[in-house]
């Protein structure tokens, strides 16, 4: 458990002593985990799964999330 705990703090930080959070990927893996809960709510309540909307909604929170911690590195934050 502790592993997977220290992966994901090195996915969301953005120093190497992994104590500043990036809100930016923060913000991206919130979005993540939300759609990924509202498809399975969505799979188990109404029993249909539309791979297309969610590979659509997975590709934009992924593509804002780069472009946002790209800005940012090029910013110099």
């Amino acid at each position: 458990m502790q592993g997977i705990i220290h992966f994901i703090k090195c996915l969301l930080t953005e120093d190497d002593a992994n104590s500043i959070w990036c809100p930016v990927r923060v913000i991206g893996a919130s979005g993540i985990v939300t759609l990924i809960g509202l498809a399975i709510y969505t799979a188990v309540t109404k029993g249909q799964f539309d791979p297309m909307s969610f590979g659509t909604g997975v590709a934009g929170i992924a593509g804002a999330t780069g472009a946002g911690a790209g800005i940012k590195a090029k910013m110099g934050a």
